[in-house]
């Protein structure tokens, strides 16, 4: 082929390419450039041609990374692929671009010329940066609001105290309280799910762990010598699985605060643990307490039942309770279809001095 329409056929190419290009010879001098380059990178089509490469724009194309890219790299590997270069041009600024380059054999024996394709990243990047920035300011926002939410969750639970202590009917002062509690538990969750969850998932027991011990210093009186131990897996679930969870052990938190100890047991304790095996996962909270009779327990129908039982539904897991007079253990235990692992994993409640521990039965 020769020379006149090797050039010819390199023109009618480059003219159908909607991407920035350049054709370059051996010497770096422009063999062609396609229409877009010049648009894109305002040069006149008349000063490209037979101009070395770096002297383009006057010079605007003196990159240093581009002089190693096509200097060293391409003879050497014979291909530059998917090389991003930002640099600042008089005319139009800041660009970042990617680079490609390659060698066109047009036939065996022949001259090579290099290929050079441009694609120019500016708006993609200028949309992750914004978009990058927008997803910062969401984050700050939303840490705003929670934390004027757990705010108003404290208040709201202070109110509630003082008018519990204010009233004369002991059915008001026993509604306001249970209500008084379950903002405290409720202000708890999200303070430590908002803590603990910068990503999609967190680890459960670390969460766990933090819920209880706010929980030990909101709803724990000081003439209560009650422990709270947290054990288990160290999985990973989602914010909305540990918000729920976190939410039932509130509530049974403080049933077992309420309830279990009410006989003048100086050494109290709850334990929570959580294992889980596959898709499998046991939720248990125990205590050492007196074991309240089914008389004296919450009914049923009871708010706290109600709420559990809610949130065990929405996890699909089922809910059993044991009590008798070595303390009361609830499991909330979930399993994947087919699957026994979950009943294997139930662990015994906690034991108090002398005494065999209850466990859960099926």
């Amino acid at each position: 082929m020769t020379g006149r329409r090797q050039a010819t056929l390199v023109d009618a190419i480059v003219e159908t390419v909607r991407e920035p290009m350049l054709v370059l010879n051996r010497e770096l001098r422009v063999v062609a450039a396609s229409r877009s380059f010049c648009q894109t990178f305002t040069v006149n089509p008349r000063d490209t041609r037979g101009k070395l490469l770096y002297d383009i724009g006057g010079g605007d194309w003196d990159i240093p990374e581009l002089r190693l890219l096509i200097g060293k790299i391409l003879p050497e590997r014979g291909a530059v692929e998917n090389c991003e270069v930002e640099h600042n041009f008089r005319a139009i600024g800041l660009r970042t671009m990617r680079l490609n380059a390659r060698h066109l054999v047009y036939a065996r024996g022949a001259r090579t010329n290099i290929l050079l394709g441009i694609e120019d990243l500016t708006r993609e990047r200028i949309r992750q940066r914004t978009q990058d920035e927008m997803l910062q300011e969401k984050d700050v926002l939303l840490g705003e609001i929670q934390h004027r939410i757990g705010n108003s969750l404290q208040i709201i639970a202070n109110i509630m105290l003082v008018k519990a202590l204010s009233v004369t009917s002991d059915e008001t002062r026993r509604a306001l309280t249970d209500a008084h509690d379950r903002v405290i538990s409720i202000a708890a969750v999200q303070h430590c799910l908002h803590a603990a969850a910068p990503g999609g998932q967190i680890e459960l027991i670390r969460y766990l762990n933090e819920l209880c011990e706010a929980m030990s210093q909101s709803v724990i009186s000081n003439r209560q010598a009650i422990a709270i131990e947290v054990v288990g897996s160290r999985a990973r679930v989602s914010c909305t699985t540990a918000e729920s969870l976190g939410l039932i052990v509130a509530e049974l938190v403080i049933n077992a605060v309420k309830y279990a100890f009410t006989k003048g047991n100086m050494h109290g304790r709850i334990r929570v643990c959580y294992t889980a095996h596959a898709d499998d996962w046991c939720l248990v909270v125990a205590d050492n307490g007196v074991g309240q009779p089914e008389s004296d327990a919450p009914t049923t129908a009871g708010l706290g039942t109600g709420i559990i039982r809610a949130l065990a539904e929405r996890l699909g897991a089922q809910v059993k309770t044991v009590r008798n007079e070595h303390g009361t253990t609830i499991a909330i235990t979930h399993a994947a279809a087919g699957s026994d692992d979950a009943a294997r994993m139930q662990p015994a409640a906690p034991r108090r001095t002398g005494r065999a521990a209850a466990r859960i039965e099926g």
